[in-house]
């Protein structure tokens, strides 16, 4: 088994601090499983922190893909929204990526590739039933620039659950790409109190 991307150990560390679990308690717990970062070796590869499984070569990872209508133009908006990066570019096929990692996946509906159409333009609603949903580290900054590009909003910020009890305990803002599919933006779990620091 190979230990697969750092940053998985410390998006684990920032979820088991918003838990309540104590920073320095944390910081103990990934050095004592020797989690590395690149360029540094400390040791065997880790298989665990707390208790928690790493991410190893058999680890399932989400690669959503869309049908759009302007594969340049989608890739644009969502790079400017979400801080993404383009990894492949072009009219008719795009990834786009964070830390290494697919996010989500562009594909132009005229094009057929290999496998034939994915989905057919006529069909409106785009995405029926379907949500992109992005966690951010950076929730305020990325309304702030929904506001700038005047993304058309369907529900803005609001916190889930609107009590204080249960529930993810985090902020929302549901609103709609170039295309009309619905993407909604979350705050970690358990931010909503105003604790959680990325």
């Amino acid at each position: 088994m190979r230990w697969d991307r750092p940053f998985r150990a410390r998006r684990l560390a920032r979820h088991l601090i918003s838990l309540g679990v104590a920073q320095g308690f944390v910081g103990a717990a990934l050095r004592a499983s020797n989690v590395q970062t690149p360029g540094h070796s400390h040791g065997p590869e880790p298989r665990a922190i707390l208790g928690f499984p790493l991410c190893y070569d058999n680890a399932v990872r989400p690669q959503p893909l869309i049908a759009v209508t302007d594969v340049e133009a989608s890739s644009r908006w969502y790079q400017r929204l979400l801080g993404l990066r383009s990894n492949h570019g072009g009219k008719e096929y795009e990834q786009l990526v964070s830390d290494g990692q697919i996010i989500l996946q562009l594909h132009r509906f005229e094009v057929e590739h290999d496998h034939g159409r994915i989905g057919d333009r006529s069909d409106k609603p785009y995405g029926n039933g379907l949500l992109l949903w992005f966690e951010v580290d950076d929730f305020d900054a990325v309304l702030q620039r929904s506001t700038e590009m005047n993304v058309e909003i369907i529900m803005p910020k609001h916190r889930n659950p609107p009590d204080p009890d249960g529930g993810p305990n985090h902020w929302e803002c549901w609103m709609k790409d170039p295309d009309g599919y619905v993407v909604v933006v979350a705050s970690p779990y358990g931010t909503a109190d105003g604790t959680w620091r990325p």
